[in-house]
């Protein structure tokens, strides 16, 4: 399977600039793949290093509780 959702680093100053692209399942209903380019879809976000840090070890709790449940 492709992946959904792709991060592309727009700028590492501070604050880091990074482009998520939208595709296959990620994308909202109201913009299918029949009627868009598959790169067309992004959203640009501005984030600390601490906000991203803080995202990171967010997922990483997230994905270790899953594992445990398994």
């Amino acid at each position: 399977m492709e992946p959904n959702l792709r991060f592309e680093c727009l700028t590492d100053g501070e604050p880091v600039r990074i482009r998520v692209w939208f595709e296959g399942e990620a994308r909202p209903e109201w913009a299918p793949y029949e009627h868009w380019d598959e790169h067309d879809l992004s959203l640009d976000l501005s984030l600390s290093r601490d906000e991203i840090a803080a995202a990171a070890e967010t997922l990483a709790d997230e994905l270790n509780a899953v594992e445990a449940r398994s």
